[in-house]
């Protein structure tokens, strides 16, 4: 069933996922490329602007956030000319008003050389995040006196833009509940509130995401914003709660730490360094249909850098491939993809069978 996309005020970032396969990765567009508001075209204003978009792409590409990139990079001495590998002045859309209201006239849209923001992560010793990351549902849920409600992104369009841009900033697939009768039907605010998570699971599996968050959002007794956030992945479920700011600043806030909680499990440096070279054994390979979707599926993944066919012994290939990360987070790539199902191996290689 084809991926369905908001447009607009949401951006291309959210999308609602009807009847998408369980737990399938979702590829990230354009990690390495930023637009960046600017004042004018003097060389000055352009040299800041390039730093500023690639410290952007590099947030993106590491799953780190700004602070802790920060910490772990020299900013100031970074020169991005010699990561650039186009820029062109281009007209900003409406969605690109500041806090103030305000539209910039004139962004600069830079495109950087993936490779050397790559070595730059890893000579630093900060990991790459791949392509193909996990896709997110979120349901917010509010409460005014008596009654609870879900937001949709037609009632509370600045939480969801928010949401939105901060997930574009972070790298993240988000996805957006469609809110149509069986969502009404599967859903009520009420099981938001009270954290009931298999009905939440039980609703959103339509969507066919990797992780369900969850939002509760309100004020104290003081009148301050408040928001409790559950995420639920893998069986099992985090919660957070935020105090800080408005309910805008508390979504961005809530993004933030979804970024990071995958960041940690996919995007982590590893302790054994780039995996090298290994046999994979793949079976179910049917037609030459078959051979070309696997070859591929993994000429696209990040994680490897070269996959060659080496044996075929009826229905089963045998290739060497060479991957650019740990083993763990090869295998979590692959399973994110959902294209290989793993095989028991009683050698401890890597055997699959090609997904129908």
């Amino acid at each position: 069933m084809k991926r369905v996309l908001l447009s607009g005020l949401l951006a291309a970032w959210i999308g609602a996922l009807p009847l998408v396969a369980a737990g399938a990765g979702v590829e990230v567009p354009h990690l390495y490329r930023a637009l960046v508001p600017v004042d004018g075209q003097d060389v000055a204003e352009r040299r800041r602007a390039l730093k500023d978009a690639l410290f952007m792409v590099l947030v993106k590409v590491s799953g780190q956030s700004a602070q802790a990139l920060g910490a772990r990079l020299d900013e100031g001495s970074m020169d991005p000319v010699g990561y650039v590998q186009q820029y062109r002045y281009d007209s900003l859309p409406l969605s690109a008003q500041d806090e103030a209201g305000m539209v910039p006239a004139l962004g600069l849209a830079v495109e950087f050389d993936k490779q050397a923001v790559d070595r730059l992560l890893r000579d630093a010793g900060l990991a790459v995040w791949g392509r193909v990351r996990p896709a997110t549902l979120v349901w917010l849920a509010t409460e005014s006196g008596s009654s609870r409600l879900l937001v949709t992104p037609a009632e509370r369009p600045v939480l969801w833009e928010a949401l939105a841009t901060r997930a574009r900033e972070r790298g993240l697939p988000v996805v957006v509940p469609l809110f149509d009768l069986e969502d009404q039907a599967g859903l009520k605010a009420a099981d938001v509130w009270g954290g009931f998570s298999e009905s939440i699971l039980e609703a959103s599996r339509r969507y066919g995401s990797d992780g369900v968050l969850t939002g509760r959002l309100y004020q104290d007794a003081s009148g301050l914003d408040v928001s409790t956030w559950m995420l639920l992945r893998d069986g099992a479920e985090q919660t957070w709660r935020f105090r800080d700011g408005d309910h805008r600043d508390q979504v961005k806030n809530a993004v933030d730490r979804l970024a990071d909680v995958l960041a940690r499990e996919f995007a982590a440096p590893g302790t054994e360094g780039p995996t090298g070279h290994l046999d994979m054994h793949v079976s179910g390979l049917e037609t030459l249909d078959d051979y070309g979707r696997l070859m591929a599926y993994l000429e696209g993944l990040d994680a490897i850098k070269d996959a060659s066919p080496r044996v075929m012994d009826g229905m089963t290939m045998t290739l060497r491939i060479s991957a650019t990360v740990a083993r763990e987070q090869l295998l979590q790539t692959l399973d994110l993809g959902r294209m290989l199902r793993p095989l028991s191996a009683a050698d401890g290689g890597l055997r699959f069978e090609l997904s129908r």
